[in-house]
């Protein structure tokens, strides 16, 4: 009966670590910029491995939009939304 006990607590304990974890993960992942819109901040994206480009921002209705702008100058356009 002892043993069962502990067990119990143990995985209660497991579970409430891996609550806290997550919410942590949720806050610590992105910024609410204004209701419904989150932003990643901007030290997550700091000396990203094989992401050399750097950061270019456009305005649209008041939200800050990353884009990339590489490549060949006389090449057409590539517009890829996600």
């Amino acid at each position: 009966m002892m043993q069962a006990t502990l067990s119990n607590r143990k995985n209660i304990l497991k579970v409430f670590i891996i609550f806290l974890f997550s919410v942590f993960s949720l806050f610590s992942l992105a910024d609410e910029i204004r209701e419904g819109v989150l932003r990643t901040p901007d030290e997550r994206f700091e000396n990203l491995k094989d992401y050399p480009f750097k950061p270019n921002y456009m305005m649209i209705d008041g939200l800050r939009i990353h884009y990339l702008d590489e490549g060949p100058k006389d090449a057409d356009p590539i517009i890829l939304f996600h």
